[in-house]
């Protein structure tokens, strides 16, 4: 009952910031989204990067930590070649595709519904950690790879891009601290901090709201059936290799494919936003998606026994 009320009030949350951004479209207010957006991406998600890092026990989930991060790190990659160099997509559309594409929500929506379905969060979270490890590099190389001023980008100007990116340097600095501290238990305060950010991470979805007001025609075009096409058919199907190559079974084999069928993030807006990528191309992505991810994920759970 007490896990049905905290998704209850995530969702509630999720809904309101929903309305929240679409009012500030509406009455022209973009200056709230700004601010969340830099608060979303020089706080909360830093945070959450460092206590994932530190806090994880590495030991005994390293098969999912290789799917995670190996699929993560490839995706990026097939898509930034895919659409940026194969299709030739002008770089406003590759970077939105990009995201869209290769880094999906490993959170909100996985974690919930894999406890729902199988009674532990367990797998998602850790899915979602290497994730987050690996997405905190690739967001910021793909972001300076495709900079709006075009041109040749060379290793020392991606690097420089990368330290500029709260996450990477989040990541490192955790990295080092892991290193220094080894496996140790979240003191209580620690934990109570990211739960909190973890609930206020929700409120990105006032970037979907105020983004979707904003989708224009060419967002509705064939781009978006590249990410569906990706989302649900080549993600899936990737994940199935690489879980079977590690022989994962029962929870974390559906677990994997659950969070493989997962809709576009919603953190992809702001890196669009930041690198000046098409929100608009991502927020419609996310609300076409999402219903079918949902529907996918029961599919998964009643076929997967979890032993």
């Amino acid at each position: 009952m007490v896990y049905l009320i905290d998704n209850l009030a995530r969702v509630t949350i999720a809904v309101a910031a929903l309305a929240t951004g679409v009012l500030c479209r509406r009455f022209k207010l973009g200056r709230p989204i700004d601010y969340l957006s830099k608060f979303l991406l020089f706080i909360a998600m830093p945070y959450l990067i460092v206590y994932s890092t530190i806090f994880t026990d590495l030991s005994k989930v390293s098969a999912m930590i290789f799917v995670s991060a190996t699929y993560t790190a490839a995706a990026v990659i097939l898509c930034f070649v895919t659409y940026s160099k194969l299709l030739r997509y002008r770089r406003e559309f590759a970077g939105s595709l990009i995201y869209s594409s290769a880094l999906q929500n490993t959170g909100f929506l996985p974690i919930p519904l894999v406890t729902v379905l199988y009674g532990i969060p367990d797998p998602a979270a850790i899915y979602n950690a290497a994730n987050i490890m690996v997405g905190s590099i690739a967001v910021p190389v793909v972001g300076n790879l495709l900079r709006r001023e075009g041109g040749n980008v060379g290793l020392l100007s991606v690097l420089k891009g990368i330290l500029k990116f709260p996450p990477a340097i989040a990541l490192l600095i955790s990295l080092i601290l892991r290193a220094l501290l080894g496996s140790t238990a979240p003191p209580t305060p620690l934990t109570v901090a990211k739960n909190f950010l973890g609930t206020i991470i929700l409120s990105s979805f006032a970037i979907v709201g105020y983004s979707i007001l904003g989708i224009r025609r060419k967002a509705l075009s064939r781009l978006v059936l590249w990410v569906v096409a990706w989302r649900l058919l080549f993600s899936p199907l990737m994940h199935i290799a690489l879980s079977a190559a590690v022989g994962l079974s029962g929870v974390w084999l559906a677990a994997s494919l659950i969070e493989s069928v997962m809709p576009p993030a919603t953190m992809n807006l702001v890196f669009a936003r930041i690198y000046g990528f098409r929100d608009d191309v991502i927020a419609v992505t996310i609300a076409l998606v999402t219903p079918l991810s949902l529907i996918a994920s029961v599919i998964i759970g009643v076929a997967i026994p979890a032993q």
